[in-house]
């Protein structure tokens, strides 16, 4: 049975870039501690392409450039280079020193790189780069971190509230359920429970839902199966909230007109979610979202929607 191959790439992409300071903080708290976070820090896209395009070597892994601000002052602007590899690269060192160069030469500011080590090679640990000739000798080292380690501290995940945390349970067992979908699902449905008790925001929760499904795609039948203990988590989580919502709504006597902009709102929420991940979904497949009324079930929806593989998904779960 086939299944979609695991996207690590686009997955820590997404969340290193949407909690940038909070990834920082994190897997680099010395190196967040030394970053004015009052001045706003800048993606440079454009600029991290350039440069890789130049360096001209191979090797698969996520980069992310961001100028931030050093609190000391000396030095203002910096740029911060996150290198997450999830893959063994023997070049990767002196990736990183070209990097490194060409970025200082075409911007003219200092250059921090920070590397995470996402891959299943638990003896795989490159920190530094050395050159030498001629009498000159050049030593780079940067920090890393080898997701790797922190299956001993297991424990110490379940409870830690930040989304890294779980961003990282749903890692490691990525890489431990390649060859096995049944494992895969059984694990992948824990850390969805996991997630949905713990103490992050609905926000939080529709990244870390879509960094699993990116890390743990599943085979059709099993994650219909999965989608099936998905919605029973949302909509104990939407019933819940709701129910205090409505207590409040009620002691202030405006519970039916804040019913009907929280329904329109949630329905929003699933139409846009709808048009952003399957832009050519059928008029029908809209019209049955539409003429959903109850706030659980739209709201249970936007999550299957997030998830999904395919137009199918969805429709499996509106039957």
């Amino acid at each position: 049975m086939s299944r979609p191959a695991d996207d690590h790439d686009s997955a820590w992409k997404e969340m290193a870039r949407k909690y940038f300071r909070l990834f920082l903080e994190y897997f680099f708290p010395s190196v967040a501690e030394q970053i004015d976070w009052e001045h706003e820090f800048e993606f440079l896209d454009k600029e991290l392409k350039q440069a890789v395009r130049l360096a001209g070597k191979g090797g698969r892994a996520v980069d992310v450039l961001a100028k931030v601000w050093h609190k000391d002052g000396e030095q203002a602007a910096v740029l911060a280079h996150v290198e997450i590899q999830s893959q063994v690269d023997r070049t990767l060192p002196e990736r990183i020193y070209l990097y490194q160069a060409l970025l200082k030469a075409r911007e003219g500011l200092e250059v921090g790189t920070l590397c995470i080590l996402a891959d299943p090679d638990p003896s795989w640990r490159p920190g530094r780069y050395e050159k030498k000739v001629f009498g000159n000798e050049l030593k780079l080292t940067y920090p890393v971190v080898k997701l790797l380690d922190y299956r001993e501290r297991w424990e110490e995940l379940q409870r830690d509230p930040s989304p890294f945390a779980m961003v990282v349970m749903a890692h490691l067992k990525s890489l431990e359920t390649k060859r096995s979908s049944e494992r895969r699902l059984h694990l992948k449905t824990e850390l969805m429970i996991m997630m949905h008790r713990g103490a992050h925001s609905d926000e939080e929760i529709g990244y870390l839902a879509r960094f699993m499904d990116l890390v743990m795609p599943l085979p059709d039948p099993f994650q219909h199966k999965y989608l099936i203990e998905v919605v029973k988590c949302e909509e104990d989580r939407a019933m819940q909230v709701i129910t205090q919502t409505e207590r409040l709504f009620i002691e202030r006597g405006m519970k039916q007109g804040i019913e009907q902009g929280i329904e329109q709102a949630t329905r929003e929420l699933a139409l846009d979610a709808l048009e952003e991940r399957f832009p050519d979904a059928p008029t029908a497949l809209r019209a049955r979202v539409t003429e959903l009324a109850d706030v659980a079930s739209l709201r249970s929806l936007h999550r299957v929607i997030m998830r999904a593989n395919s137009i199918l998904d969805i429709e499996q779960y509106l039957r």
